[in-house]
């Protein structure tokens, strides 16, 4: 019987991770990339943090799609996906702290006619 733990170290001394970040229309884009990459340098477990990057991927109906991309130590001793996980833990943190808004479908109906915007209003107050 094994008394010792195994440790499986990689042969690599870092392994590039990416995630995908989302932000919403109204947040200030720079801060936001700026918020993302401070919070995924604060870990100790990510490494070349000179060359963690973040740019845009997508514009969708509701929500700007940014790729993360990072070095990640894998003999830290924690799995990726948990590190995976507590980055994607530090942004959703850091973002009501920095006034940026977490991106969620939506949509903004626009009546031009009064008449409209009058029934809209009646039908409206008459659901519960």
């Amino acid at each position: 019987l094994i008394s010792t733990p195994i440790k499986t170290f990689s042969a690599e001394e870092t392994i590039k991770l990416s995630l995908t970040a989302y932000v919403d229309y109204k947040s200030d884009l720079s801060k936001a990339i700026s918020v993302i990459k401070d919070s995924i340098n604060s870990f100790d477990f990510i490494k070349e943090k000179d060359s963690t990057r973040v740019y845009i991927t997508e514009f969708e109906d509701s929500e700007i799609w940014l790729k993360c991309i990072f070095f990640f130590d894998p003999n830290c001793g924690i799995l990726a996906d948990y590190a995976l996980g507590y980055i994607r833990e530090a942004i959703y943190a850091a973002y009501p702290k920095n006034n940026i808004d977490m991106a969620y479908p939506h949509i903004t109906l626009t009546f031009d006619d009064e008449k409209q915007n009058k029934a809209l209003k009646a039908a409206l107050d008459e659901t519960p």
